[in-house]
């Protein structure tokens, strides 16, 4: 995997500079197919790290802290995707305890 910033600068996850892969004239899409590796927006981790941070139940707000936002409701705009999964398991999670109260 080869991480990739905006101006499609890659990084392969060492810190040295042959790991930066602008191998003569090839740009990165280049480099990244020649080396069978798919590139991954730095970004995209992001992204990533605040869906699974609300997925885990770390407080909107917090989050929002992390990521910089300049309020928690521009995380819940962005992240809105989130909300709708764990409103599904939470829903799973009331249906178990009830089926299971049922039972006894």
């Amino acid at each position: 995997m080869i991480l990739v910033d905006t101006s499609c600068q890659c990084f392969t996850g060492n810190h040295t500079n042959d790991d930066w892969c602008s191998y003569g004239s090839l740009n990165c899409t280049q480099t990244c197919h020649l080396a069978h590796c798919s590139l991954l927006p730095i970004h995209d981790l992001r992204h990533t790290a605040a869906t699974l941070m609300l997925a885990a139940g770390v407080q909107l707000v917090d989050v929002s802290k992390l990521l910089g936002h300049s309020s928690p409701e521009i995380t819940a705009r962005i992240y809105a995707h989130s909300f709708a999964t764990n409103r599904r398991r939470a829903i799973e999670a009331v249906t178990n305890l009830l089926q299971k109260e049922g039972q006894r």
